[in-house]
């Protein structure tokens, strides 16, 4: 793709409809595709979040949604790898415990499908070990149940800046 046909891609008012839409395996477009459309008139970074507790899962999609987010939750980590296949996502917030995988193992399968994606992973069982390893395996962010709302805002406002700054270092051209 010549460098102007990115620019106007960027540049130009994008809805999640059109992003989702243009799902491609080319890296380059990943990135357009996926969350940073520069100048858009209003654009909502689009999150998954992973938990198989539907009480704590609303409740975070709630929190993410009253601060602008467009949020997806799914309660198991296939249904969370099918959505990635479907959608691109800014952001992923993963229970470290599912029913069918370990969260951790998680990010690790949806790093093939999205390399751009920021991941956070929480835990009502946190350790050294479990940090280190999630850290290692790609995690982000690392986040202890129970979970202060404004805790979780400050992560995922933090994790999505970084996104957005490493875009542009990626593409300088496009500032």
């Amino acid at each position: 793709m010549d460098i102007s046909n990115i620019q106007q891609t960027i540049t130009k008012p994008v809805s999640n409809t059109d992003i989702n839409n243009k799902r491609t395996n080319n890296s380059n477009n990943i990135e357009l595709q996926s969350g940073y459309q520069k100048g858009a008139n209003h654009t909502k970074d689009l999150i998954l979040v992973v938990d198989d507790d539907t009480t704590f899962l609303k409740l975070i999609t709630r929190i993410l949604q009253q601060e602008g987010y467009e949020v997806d939750s799914v309660e198991t980590g296939q249904d969370a790898l099918d959505k990635t296949k479907e959608n691109y996502y800014a952001l992923i917030l993963v229970d470290r415990k599912l029913p069918d995988t370990d969260g951790v193992e998680l990010l690790n399968k949806i790093e093939d499908t999205d390399p751009e994606m920021r991941k956070i992973i929480f835990t009502g069982f946190p350790s050294i070990d479990n940090i280190q390893e999630a850290i290692s395996l790609g995690a982000h962010a690392y986040l202890t149940k129970p979970i202060d709302p404004q805790e979780i805002i400050v992560t995922v406002k933090e994790q999505l800046e970084k996104r957005n700054k490493e875009f542009k270092d990626k593409y300088p051209t496009l500032k």
